[in-house]
């Protein structure tokens, strides 16, 4: 697959052409499926030649500028192009002012300097520490153009790693060799960074073996783009490394103190840029498990309670019905015969064989003793599971939910100010919340404090979701709310000269899937560094049937025959006073009245 390549050309005056400068131009055209040109004049010396060449022998398009009111050609170009600068003088501060705005970011473009006159050592000193300084390392002089007079006459390139020095290049060269990859092996070259505490995205602990190690994805993707091109880290220490301060660290980004800060700080400003995005930048909120449900209400679990209700409608409806029944055909309305009857047909018992030879009662209590027998069996089969696993209440989903359940939500008021203002969090809900300082959070949320629950990134979840993975009943429940995110990458300078290659490294590690486990490592390492305290969490998966699941129908047992005794001592209290009454002639319940009050 052929790289876009663009001969860009600063022409001044008309000066000689020269084979071997000619050979380059043909080289680059072979290798270029476009270009650009950067002249006063197209119509004379070099320019007219290339567009020649480019116009007749290599057929290739071409965008003519004259001056740099385009801005940076990034927008409208592969980054990887050739650039031509050709130089007929000493005066080249206007020439380089011009390529610098026209190839910001564009640091590992291939830039050819044609010289038309008798340069000094120090004149190519200054292009080589110009090109230094704005960080374009892919730089070749050549002063094929020059006089036999002078000294420097060839083609010159330079090496920034370890330190800057200039390489003359042999004659003959080809492109492959004018361009070599400097960045395959930067001979232990400093990366300048910050190494401060922000798990779990970047930080370092101790391991089990006593040796310090990095820990965190964003740190160890850095730490295996610096492996792999065999450079080295210099970290910068500010005072106390377990203290991320941002503004200090965008302070150190924009005056070129560090290259590259292993936290996600800001989006293109300035000097400042990001990398390839690296991470989705998601809020979640997690929330303690709900509470199991109490023991004595597992009878009624097998039924919703609109069905409780209409069950009980039901039976009071058909008592009715009975005692109606009763009155037709025994002459005596007696609700609480016919409810017993309508009780002894639901849980289809024994009946008296009168009670089925007449037509109301077959068609009532026949139908009673079918759905009687649906739904005893119904209501044990449902209950026998309900009694052998630990049942919990609802769980909350909503704002809602949780503002009914009672549980506070920590977080950091700047952060809530933030997620109000974005309409993530409706202000409504601010009564939901409880302010603590980042530190403080920090604490409650590795000790795995579920008194409270926590709005937090997407990769802090990644701790605790790694401590709940083997649990059957997690300590924390993911609320499905949805608040949307943005690919986020690390902050560095744009002029970093390593920009493009780090870049293709993080698209690298998503394709092999090395950013994937360093995401999955995050729970490994927190408990490792001693992070997050992974505490034993007791796990109730099913517990025995004891008294209290039967608390309900003890309950109704007692209360029962509490009544039923009540009703036993008034009625044989009543025969008492009846019989006496008979012999004396008083008033019963007058008498009756007196029995109890003595």
């Amino acid at each position: 697959m052929n790289t876009t390549t663009i001969v860009i050309i600063f022409c001044g005056t008309m000066f000689p052409e020269n084979v071997h400068s000619v050979n380059v131009i043909e080289q680059c055209l072979q290798h270029s499926p476009m270009f650009v040109l950067f002249s006063t004049n197209e119509c004379e010396g070099k320019s007219s030649a290339l567009l020649n060449v480019a116009s007749n022998t290599i057929l290739r398009p071409r965008i003519i500028i004259s001056n740099s009111t385009l801005g940076r050609i990034l927008p409208y170009v592969n980054k990887n192009l050739v650039s031509f600068v050709i130089v007929t003088n000493a005066s080249v501060d206007t020439v380089l002012e011009i390529v610098r705005i026209s190839l910001k970011r564009l640091h590992e473009s291939r830039i050819i300097f044609l010289l038309n006159f008798d340069p000094s050592t120090e004149f190519i000193q200054k292009l080589v520490n110009w090109c230094w300084t704005y960080r374009m390392i892919n730089a070749v002089i050549s002063t094929e153009d020059a006089s036999n007079r002078t000294t420097n006459k060839g083609m010159y390139s330079l090496n920034p790693f370890p330190t800057l020095t200039i390489e003359k290049l042999p004659e003959g060269s080809v492109f492959e060799d004018l361009f070599p990859n400097k960045l395959r092996d930067l001979k232990s070259y400093p990366i300048r960074t910050v190494q401060k505490y922000d798990h779990p995205r970047s930080f370092t602990y101790t391991n089990y073996k006593g040796k310090k190690v990095i820990g965190g994805y964003l740190s160890k993707t850095l730490h295996s783009w610096i492996s792999i091109h065999n450079a080295s880290m210099q970290v910068i220490d500010d005072g106390p490394r377990d203290i991320l301060n941002r503004p200090l660290i965008l302070n150190f980004l924009q005056n070129n103190t560090i290259d590259v800060a292993q936290h996600f700080l800001v989006a293109d400003s300035g000097n400042l840029t990001t990398t390839t995005s690296i991470f989705l930048g998601k809020m979640c909120i997690i929330v303690p498990q709900s509470s199991p449900i109490s023991p004595h209400n597992y009878l009624l679990l097998p039924f919703d309670r609109n069905v409780w209700y209409l069950i009980v409608s039901i039976v009071f409806y058909v008592t009715f019905i009975e005692g109606i029944c009763g009155l037709l055909v025994y002459g005596r309305f007696d609700l609480g015969d016919a409810f017993c009857n309508v009780l002894l047909c639901i849980m289809y018992q024994t009946l008296e064989r009168r009670s089925f030879r007449f037509r109301p009662f077959v068609a009532i209590r026949g139908q009673l003793l079918i759905l009687g027998f649906i739904l005893t069996n119904l209501f044990l089969g449902l209950l026998s599971s309900f009694l052998t696993v630990v049942v919990y209440e609802r769980q909350s989903n909503t704002f809602e939910d949780i503002d009914k359940s009672g549980v506070k939500l920590i977080l950091e008021e700047a952060e809530f100010d933030y997620f109000v203002t974005v309409g993530l969090i409706p202000a409504k809900w601010k009564h939901l919340f409880a302010f603590l300082d980042h530190e403080e959070l920090l604490s409650h949320l590795r000790n795995l404090n579920d008194s409270h629950g926590y709005i937090i990134a997407i990769d802090k979840y990644e701790m605790v979701h790694f401590i709940e993975k083997p649990l059957r009943r997690k300590i924390f429940y993911k609320i499905p709310i949805d608040f949307y995110g943005m690919w986020a990458g690390m902050s560095i300078r744009d002029d970093a000269f390593f920009l493009d290659s780090f870049n293709k490294h993080i698209t690298r590690t998503f394709d092999v899937g090395l950013n994937a486990k360093w995401i999955n490592d995050i729970g490994r390492e927190s408990i490792e560094a001693d992070l997050v305290k992974a505490t034993p969490t007791p796990q109730l998966s099913y517990v025995l049937i004891n008294g209290e699941h039967l608390q309900l129908g003890l309950y109704c047992l007692i209360g029962g025959l509490a009544l039923s005794l009540l009703c036993f001592l008034l009625e044989f209290g009543y025969i008492r006073v009846a019989k006496r009454t008979e012999r004396h002639g008083k008033n019963c319940w007058h008498q009756l009245g007196k029995i109890f009050a003595r």
